[in-house]
C-alpha cells in the first residue's frame, strides 16, 4: 500500500511515523480509498495497545499520508524468531493483543490481518514491552456500505493464509470472530512455538487445513500446559465460529493462569448450573473432545476426488493426503 518513514515533528520536537500511499497506487481509486479507510479506522480506536494516528494529509504530487505515534521496538515476528518466549510473557502478550481487538471491536471493526509481523513490542526503560496492533489496510467495518469500506468480490479471500480463519478462506463476509481465530493461530506459536498446522507449507495446504483439518491438541505437543489454557487455545481454533470463545473469556483464562486460580476458574466454568446459565458452547465442545480423545477431520481420498469424513487421535497432528 505505501512506504512508512521515521520523522520528526518540527514544532514539537518528537518522533513519528508517516505512511505515503505507493506512487504506482495514485490513479487507483480502490487503493486509495482503502488507504483513507486505515486513517479513519485508526482514528477510531483510541486505545493503548492500537497504533494512535495524529495526521492527515496529502503531499505536493498529490498522494495522500497519514502521521502515526512513532514506536521504538521490534515486531512480534522478530521476537519470536529469537525464539520461544516464557509462559509469562506469552500470556501478558495475548492479553494486550485481545485487550487491542476488543476495542477495535467495539468500534465495528475487523482486523482482519493479525499475525506477529502486524504486532509490534514497543521498549519501554526498565519495563516490560507493550503491545501496539498495526497495519489496518485491510480492516472491514461493521457499516461498510456507509464508507464504501469493502470493495473485494465476494468469495476473494482477504489476509495472511497462516492465520486466517475457514470463513475467512471462503470470502470476505466475516465478523469479529474471525480475529478470534488468527488470534489462536498466534497464541499457538507464541506458548507451544509452532504453527497449529506445521506441515502445510504452501497457501493451498493452508487453506485446505483450516477449512476441514483439527489442529493438535495444545497438550499433545506440551504436555505441561495449565488445562485451561489447553481447552482455550483450541477452542479458539474451532471451525464453527459460534463454538470459539469470546475475547473477554480467552482474557479470563489468560488472567486464572497468571494469577494460579486454575480450580476457581475450573468451578466457574465446568459447573452445571453455571453452563446452563451462560451456554459455553465453546467450552462444552472442547471438554467433549478432550474426554472422548478425538476430533474429526476430513481427508481427501486417494484417487477419488472425493471427501471422506474420517476419524483420528486427537492426541497426534492430523494428517492429510491428496491424491
Amino acid at each position: 500500500m505505501g512506504e512508512v518513514y521515521a520523522a520528526r515533528h518540527m514544532r514539537l520536537g518528537k518522533g513519528v511515523a508517516i505512511k505515503v500511499i505507493s506512487r504506482r497506487l495514485t490513479e487507483d481509486t480502490d487503493a486509495i480509498e482503502r488507504f483513507a479507510l486505515e486513517a479513519r479506522t485508526l482514528a477510531q480506536v483510541q486505545h493503548p495497545a492500537v497504533v494512535a494516528i495524529e495526521h492527515v494529509g496529502e503531499l505536493a504530487d498529490g498522494r495522500a499520508y497519514f502521521v502515526m505515534e512513532y514506536l521504538r521496538g521490534e515486531s512480534l515476528f522478530e521476537r519470536m524468531r529469537r525464539g520461544k518466549p516464557v509462559l509469562p510473557e506469552a500470556l501478558r502478550i495475548l492479553d494486550q493483543m485481545a485487550r487491542g481487538l476488543e476495542a477495535a471491536h467495539a468500534q465495528g471493526i475487523i482486523h482482519r490481518d493479525l499475525k506477529p509481523e502486524n504486532t509490534f513490542l514497543v521498549h519501554l526503560p526498565d519495563e516490560p514491552p507493550i503491545v501496539k496492533l498495526v497495519d489496518f489496510g485491510l480492516a472491514k467495518l461493521r457499516n461498510a456500505d456507509d464508507l464504501r469500506a469493502e470493495k473485494t468480490q465476494s468469495g476473494v479471500a482477504i489476509g495472511t493464509p497462516m492465520y486466517m480463519s475457514p470463513e475467512q478462506a471462503r470470502g470476505p463476509d466475516v465478523d469479529n470472530r474471525t480475529d478470534i481465530y488468527a488470534l489462536g493461530c498466534v497464541a499457538y506459536e507464541l506458548v507451544l512455538g509452532v504453527p497449529p498446522f506445521p506441515h502445510a507449507k504452501t497457501a493451498p495446504e493452508l487453506y485446505a487445513a483450516h477449512l476441514h483439518e483439527a489442529p493438535p491438541l495444545p497438550r499433545a505437543i506440551w504436555p505441561e500446559i495449565p488445562p485451561q489454557l489447553d481447552l482455550c487455545l483450541f477452542a479458539m481454533l474451532a471451525k464453527d465460529p459460534a463454538h470459539r470463545p469470546t475475547l473477554a473469556q480467552v482474557r479470563s483464562v489468560i488472567d486464572a493462569v497468571r494469577t494460579d486460580s486454575q480450580q476457581r476458574i475450573a468451578t466457574q466454568w465446568v459447573s452445571p448450573s453455571k453452563a446452563r446459565r451462560t451456554h459455553p458452547i465453546w467450552l462444552v465442545l472442547a471438554v467433549v473432545m478432550l474426554c472422548c480423545g478425538i476430533a474429526f477431520g476430513f481427508v481427501v481420498g486417494r484417487g477419488t476426488g472425493q471427501v471422506h469424513t474420517d476419524t483420528v487421535d486427537a492426541t497426534l497432528p492430523t494428517s492429510r493426503s491428496v491424491g
